[in-house]
């Protein structure tokens, strides 16, 4: 069938997934972000130094982010005063444009043109799934997701601006349990 042939090939020309060179105990880098308000700021000024850090990066269009995120929502809730919980939305793991898989994406968002496009996709995560964990947003030349191989989603703990865990992909599934039972 041309489709699922035309669809293997966006796969492998689109997977950007990776494991990156992280090890744990890594410093993490500074990296510029934006607010959902349009700030550009500076991861370390998000990072705590008293408590541990719980980056979750990810986006609207990866089916187990969204699957994952009202468990998300409710660990930020319950941990929020011990645990620094903040989520850095990357590109799109299906935009509409790039990969197109309809509505089994979850929302049919585009690529990211520009900062206001990822702005507008996190505000509509947020909206969506009424997030009150906060969202900040790689900036455009992705360089938090490059450095830290996150795409399409991965989770890392940070203690003392160092790699502590980093939650990975294994056999295409994705578990949140290390997580949970921080």
């Amino acid at each position: 069938d041309d489709m699922e042939i035309k669809n293997s090939v966006v796969h492998f020309r689109e997977n950007k997934a990776k494991k990156g060179n992280l090890e744990i105990g890594m410093t993490i880098q500074n990296f510029n972000l934006f607010t959902i308000n349009k700030l550009r700021i500076d991861i370390n000024s998000i990072i705590e130094s008293n408590k541990p850090n719980v980056i979750l990066a990810g986006s609207h269009t990866w089916q187990p982010f969204r699957g994952y995120i009202q468990l998300l929502e409710d660990f930020y809730k319950k941990n929020k005063d011990r645990l620094n919980i903040f989520i850095i939305y990357i590109s799109e793991a299906h935009a509409n444009d790039i990969w197109p898989i309809g509505l089994s994406a979850g929302t049919i968002n585009c690529s990211h043109k520009n900062i206001a496009d990822r702005i507008y996709c996190a505000e509509k995560f947020k909206r969506e799934f009424n997030l009150s964990i906060p969202i900040y947003c790689d900036n455009m030349t992705n360089d938090f997701e490059t450095t830290m191989a996150c795409w399409p989603f991965r989770y890392f703990v940070i203690e003392n601006s160092k790699l502590k865990y980093i939650g990975e992909p294994e056999d295409s599934t994705f578990s949140i349990d290390f997580l949970l039972n921080f």
